[in-house]
């Protein structure tokens, strides 16, 4: 990125009128796990009712089992409404939860020893339907190692067998398909599809429909972001990404596929219509579609990229400058921005809390993007970012979704809540 590429007031890049000064007040916080320990969150849904929707699952040491859940909460008090509980445990084998999301018709989706289908919001009362015993092929299979209880001296172990759905996060983009990444270690490497329209004949092995490796390169994307266009549905965004390694530096590319075809489970290859060479040394973390002109690829560690979707090319780069406003002056002012806008390392994909996927844009145009552990709200044409006021324990993590006046953060490691208000109106 060289210092003379254009830079958004340079392409009239929309302004920020009458930018709002966010104050992230809390409002409420629960522990979606009650109080349980050794709890893992898997995502945080949105629902049409603007209730959350969370998976998540436990460890129960002194059992010797891992339990799924999918709760439901209110916002913004973030009251349980509905739990479920999954069987976990069939035949011997422990299975876990993956993604739970809702799908177009408003029924709630989710993943564990097989696919469950609730009635609407409603899942207390268990599934409307389920397929049979997910596919095994699909599955990683993990040992579920636990200290034998009945050892004092807490150096024998027990193990089990695990098994869960290779599915990182999906989506459906038309209605009755779902496309879902996978990979055998985390990479994201594949993009499947499952096809749900028809519940008498579930097939619950994915149809991998996309992959991609650079052979002179001797090297794999990762298809980290997956979005379907709101303001032209015809087009599917695809982030490609390449770690950096030993061999190569990091790179990000974007796809831009023909939605009908790509969701044609019985069309094939699968070919990009538009390939946009976004970074030859950076990831993309977060994508939003900011209008009908421009898309936002967040790179994090070198700003953030703006692609004109109607010309289908590169047009400037945001480079955010971090401003301090939070009553902090002098000394410890200067000492503040300098540790925040300097970066010792660079920042890397982190399922859990780097890898955000999704920048939102605010009612003032502003947008609300995520660093490292820190929320940031970011005016791009005049290319700085602001810490939301008061910082104190927001912990910005990749699990979060606005919902009406509010943003609802999930801790991963321990399925904690929060519900902090951004607007008063």
């Amino acid at each position: 990125m060289g210092t003379k590429f254009p830079r958004p007031k340079d392409i009239n890049f929309p302004i920020v009128e009458n930018p709002i000064e966010y104050k992230f007040e809390k409002c409420s916080e629960e522990q979606g796990a009650r109080g349980k320990k050794n709890s893992i969150s898997l995502s945080i849904c949105e629902l049409k009712s603007g209730n959350i929707l969370i998976s998540y699952f436990l460890r129960d040491e002194k059992n010797l089992e891992m339990k799924s859940f999918l709760s439901i909460h209110n916002v913004p008090d973030l009251k349980l409404l509905e739990k479920y509980e999954f069987e976990s445990e069939i035949n011997d084998i422990i299975y876990t939860v993956v993604n739970a999301i809702q799908l177009k018709n408003g029924n709630i989706f989710s993943i564990c020893d097989k696919f469950y289908f609730f009635e609407g919001e409603s899942i207390a009362n268990g599934p409307k339907t389920t397929s049979e015993e997910v596919d095994s092929i699909s599955c990683k299979k993990i040992d579920a190692v636990f200290d034998d209880p009945l050892d004092i001296f807490q150096k024998k172990t027990i193990s089990k067998d695990a098994r869960r759905y290779l599915c990182d996060f999906m989506i459906e983009p038309k209605e009755g398909i779902i496309l879902y990444t996978c990979g055998l270690y985390g990479d994201n490497c594949e993009i499947s599809l499952l096809d749900i329209s028809n519940l008498e004949n579930l097939e619950t092995k994915g149809k991998k429909v996309y992959s991609y490796s650079d052979l002179s390169k001797q090297v794999s994307y990762s298809f980290d972001i997956i979005c379907l266009s709101e303001y032209y549905p015809e087009n599917l965004y695809v982030i490609a990404n390449c770690e950096e390694t030993g061999i190569h530096p990091a790179y990000s590319r974007l796809l831009i596929f023909n939605s009908d075809d790509f969701c044609n489970k019985n069309s094939s290859p699968k070919k990009p219509v538009n390939t946009i060479e976004v970074s030859g040394s950076q990831n993309v973390f977060a994508l939003l579609e900011y209008n009908k002109t421009y898309l936002l690829l967040d790179t994090i560690n070198n700003g953030i990229y703006i692609i004109n979707i109607e010309t289908k090319q590169k047009a400037a780069v945001c480079e955010l400058k971090i401003i301090m406003d939070h009553g902090m002056t002098g000394i410890e002012g200067i000492l503040m921005n300098y540790s925040l806008n300097k970066r010792n390392e660079k920042v890397k994909k982190d399922i859990f809390r780097t890898l955000y996927r999704k920048m939102i844009k605010l009612k003032d145009g502003q947008v609300l993007t995520v660093d490292n552990s820190s929320f940031f709200v970011a005016d791009i044409n005049a290319q700085k970012k602001v810490i939301p006021s008061p910082k104190n324990d927001l912990y910005a993590t990749a699990k979060f979704v606005i919902s009406g006046n509010y943003v609802i953060v999930l801790q991963p490691k321990d399925t904690k809540l929060f519900a902090y208000k951004i607007y008063d109106d």
